[in-house]
């Protein structure tokens, strides 16, 4: 079995199209809302999670993630950012995908810049992500943009994440979550490598491709 699980805060205007794709491939859904919320997120997610529950978090993801990760009690745990959707390809194979003794999968990430299209040099792409594991397999430390400990063998995927962020958030919002995580610490908002992936219109215009892979439309 396999638990989607997710932090959220202020997406009610797009968080749905993610849960109602999430009925085709989780067998359960953990949620956590952040308690800074403000808008109908918490209400609307409630109808679609096995479990929901409002947490205070520091402005970012990765205090939280070991507690959210223990809460599943599936075998396999993926999880999503709510401004991130799946391609055809994983739901279409999750049982062989599944069915191995891999225990932590690395998933390539489309930053879809509009429909079918997304920036396609690096490091926006492949922009690999280790989002699908078996619970208890990876070690989570809880400071910004810090990769996770597998304990297991790993392996990467051809299914794609679709990354909607440049979709569904303006470029003010973004400019905004880049210096909330510079002030976090240096560097973590505006280094070379995380910088275009808040702003990447400033660095990689004309650098634009069709997807190979489509979004599994519910």
């Amino acid at each position: 079995m396999l638990s989607l699980v997710m932090m959220t805060r202020n997406s009610d205007h797009y968080v749905e199209r993610l849960l109602q794709q999430a009925k085709f491939f989780a067998d359960k859904i953990y949620i956590l809302v952040d308690d800074s919320t403000t808008d109908k997120t918490y209400d609307l997610c409630k109808d679609y999670a096995t479990h929901i529950e409002k947490v205070e978090s520091p402005g970012y993801i990765e205090p939280v993630l070991s507690y959210l990760y223990d809460l599943p009690d599936t075998d396999w745990i993926i999880r999503l950012d709510d401004d991130e959707l799946l391609g055809s390809r994983f739901i279409d194979n999750k049982t062989k995908i599944l069915n191995t003794d891999v225990v932590a999968y690395w998933m390539p990430r489309y930053a879809v810049v509009r429909k079918n299209f997304y920036f396609a040099n690096q490091p926006m792409y492949p922009d690999y992500q280790l989002r699908l594991f078996r619970k208890g397999r990876i070690v989570q430390p809880p400071h910004i943009h810090v990769t996770p400990t597998i304990l297991g063998k790993d392996a990467t995927l051809e299914p794609h994440i679709f990354h909607m962020k440049f979709m569904y958030k303006s470029r003010f919002e973004r400019v905004a979550i880049q210096k909330r995580y510079e002030s976090i610490r240096q560097g973590a908002g505006t280094n070379v490598n995380y910088a275009p992936h808040q702003i990447p219109e400033e660095h990689y215009r004309g650098m634009i491709r069709s997807c190979e892979e489509r979004i599994y439309e519910v």
